[in-house]
This record gives structure tokens, C-alpha cells and sequence, in this order.
């Protein structure tokens, strides 16, 4: 007897069995778990390099094509794009799908360490990291005061986050904006074109007079002070 046979012939039983099918998606629909952020790796891997005080030509000539140039030839990539801004460079890898991301990750670090030393001495060491889905801020608070922008940073960073970071379940927690205090060195192109001193070694000797060195420590009641110069 086929199946059209038995609910043409037997109309309660069929509309029965419906109805106790529609009962069924309903009670199972309601308890049906939603995740709102579910575990999602994606085969991206991002190599961030800093370089203060260059230009984004200078990035893209001494930094970035390098390192396009090396990770470009590893297995299972699908396209690799690159940005050169000022001070820093960006090259993102994106993996076919399917490759192990951890995998991925290694033998991209592994490429970056052989290419370092074509990198300039100024460039700071390479981040290599992996596009994570759940490191995506979850909350974000704006932060507002009638005093000036440097005052309100340093009140976020020294009293707001170390308060929120002791939160429970709190990964990180970033700040950005405001204004942090900074020296600016307004040059006299007259008298350095005077001095025939190029631009560069100006750089260069305030680089190297802007360091701190450990100058040792002195002992005051029971505390130990260190002394850095």
C-alpha cells in the first residue's frame, strides 16, 4: 500500500500525524541553541611590521616587498594583499580553505625570520599573527570629560582599564584615542643647510640621545631605587 493510498483512505490518522510532526519542529525550533559568536577560524595570516619614522614609500620599497616577495611562494595560499602607511607595514595571507591555520601560521613566521635581515636596522621585530574571530571586541565604552584630551587618556589608561581588566571573563582590554604627550622638534632649515648636515643624521642623533640605560641603584630606608640615565 502506498503512501498517497493511506492518506486518501485513512484522513484522521494522515491529518494526526501532521499535526504531531508540526508539535515536534515547534518544541525542537524553541530549544534550538543559538550562537552568537561561534568558533570560526579562518585561514588569514597577518605579518605587522613597525617602522617609525618612514615613509609609506620607504614601507613599500624596504619592508613590505620583501616581505611579499618571500611568503608569496608558500603552498595553499589564494592571494596576499599589503599595505605601506607611515611607520608601518601590513601584508595579509589568505590561505585556500581547508589548510591548517596553525600550520599556515608556522610556516609564515618561519619565512619572515629568513627575510629579517633584509629588513632596515630601524624596523622593529615582525608580529606574525593569526585573524581570530573571537578576539573581536565585544563592548566598547566612549569616554568623555571637559578637560583636555591628554588628561582623559591617562585617566582611561591608569584608572579604566586596570578596573576592567579585573573584571571576570575580561580577555584584553584596548585603548584607544585621546592624546598622549609627545615632543616636537621644530627644525631651521636655514642653519642645518648651513651646516651641510643632512636630515638624516639629525634623525639618527636625536635616536640615539633619546635612550634610557640602568645607571645602577642606591638604597633609601628599606626600598632599593633603581637610577636609569
Amino acid at each position: 500500500m502506498s503512501l498517497s493510498s493511506v492518506a486518501i483512505k485513512r484522513p484522521v490518522f494522515t491529518v494526526m500525524m501532521t499535526v504531531a510532526l508540526l508539535v515536534l519542529g515547534m518544541v525542537g525550533f524553541s530549544r534550538l541553541g543559538t550562537d552568537l559568536f561561534p568558533d570560526v577560524a579562518f585561514p588569514v595570516v597577518t605579518v605587522t611590521v613597525p617602522y617609525p619614522g618612514a615613509s609609506p614609500k620607504e614601507v613599500e620599497t624596504l619592508v613590505t616587498k620583501h616581505i611579499e616577495d618571500d611568503v608569496i611562494s608558500l603552498n595553499g595560499i589564494d592571494r596576499v594583499r599589503s599595505f605601506s602607511r607611515e611607520g608601518m607595514s601590513v601584508t595579509i595571507v589568505f590561505f585556500q580553505l581547508g589548510i591548517d591555520i596553525m600550520d599556515a601560521a608556522t610556516q609564515v613566521r618561519e619565512r619572515v625570520s629568513r627575510v629579517k635581515y633584509k629588513l632596515p636596522a630601524e624596523a622593529k621585530e615582525p608580529i606574525v599573527g593569526r585573524f581570530d574571530v573571537g578576539a573581536a571586541p565585544i563592548l566598547t565604552y566612549t569616554v568623555s570629560s571637559p578637560g583636555s584630551l591628554s588628561a582623559t587618556r591617562k585617566f582611561a589608561d591608569d584608572k579604566l582599564k586596570p578596573a576592567i581588566e579585573q573584571a571576570a571573563g575580561v580577555a584584553a582590554v584596548e585603548v584607544r584615542g585621546g592624546a598622549k604627550r609627545e615632543i616636537r622638534i621644530l627644525v631651521d632649515r636655514a642653519k642645518i643647510n648651513a651646516l651641510m648636515m643632512p636630515m638624516e643624521v639629525l634623525i639618527q642623533r636625536l635616536r640615539a640621545e633619546n635612550v634610557t640605560v640602568p645607571a645602577g641603584h642606591f638604597i633609601e630606608g628599606d626600598r632599593e631605587i633603581s637610577v636609569r640615565t
